[in-house]
């Protein structure tokens, strides 16, 4: 057994024994580097391997704690439904804090993906999704200004969905990618996460049902503190 896998399992055999509960603070780094007479890198990669496989969270400045399954936030992608419904279905109380708020002249790489013209008006947004307090996702979007010609802060400022509904539009699809990632030193100090904290890249493409593209999305999420969920049904 190599010693990252010693260390994780020692972590692992005092959270079965209920010697850590969910929310105690679990041994340091520097602890961990004197027990284990290992380096300071093999210390933090068996931390981080727990912390993505869920047994552990990370709270910049004060350290490693053990998850519970209520702690961790369910982000469902099979349903077509907004952040706050979704926290409040949790029991988890909602915060959108706008970060950016801008028109901005199309690419010709986002005019491509929106279906405009290079050099269109398109919104540039940057929100930030909380959920008790905890970052959850870093939300870029991007959407063309003739659909939404008098867009407000003040409407991206609960659910998006929520204001699609109240213009009478209704969605049809939605189209996720995904990839694994290291954020960039930013995104971390936004979502307060430790550095090199491996992170889900989620780019998002929504239709209306006249199958219009509407927006654009790259979402970051917090995955220490969330479980990904996604359910089929077989067709018979």
């Amino acid at each position: 057994m190599s010693k990252c896998n010693a260390i994780e399992e020692y972590i692992l055999k005092l959270i079965r024994n209920k010697t850590y509960m969910p929310g105690d603070k679990v041994i340091s780094e520097n602890k961990i580097i004197e027990k284990f007479n290992v380096s300071k890198m093999t210390a933090r990669r068996a931390m981080q391997n727990l912390v993505q496989r869920g047994y552990l969270y990370q709270k910049r400045g004060s350290g490693t704690f053990v998850s519970s399954s209520d702690d961790k936030i369910n982000i469902n992608f099979d349903e077509l439904l907004g952040f706050t419904d979704k926290m409040l279905l949790q029991n988890k109380n909602p915060v959108t804090k706008i970060l950016g708020f801008k028109i901005i002249k199309a690419t010709h790489t986002l005019a491509d993906t929106l279906k405009v013209k290079p050099g269109d008006k398109i919104y540039s947004i940057l929100r930030l999704r909380l959920a008790d307090d905890i970052p959850i996702v870093l939300e870029w979007t991007f959407m063309p200004f003739e659909l939404f010609p008098n867009l407000k802060i003040s409407d991206l400022e609960k659910s998006k969905y929520e204001f699609l509904k109240s213009l009478d539009l209704k969605i049809n699809r939605s189209i996720r990618e995904f990839f694994p990632i290291i954020p960039p030193k930013d995104i971390q100090d936004i979502l307060k996460l430790p550095n090199s904290t491996p992170i889900f890249k989620v780019e998002l493409k929504s239709y209306f049902k006249d199958e219009k593209i509407f927006e654009f999305s790259k979402l970051y999420y917090n995955q220490s503190r969330c479980t990904f969920k996604e359910i089929k049904t077989v067709k018979k």
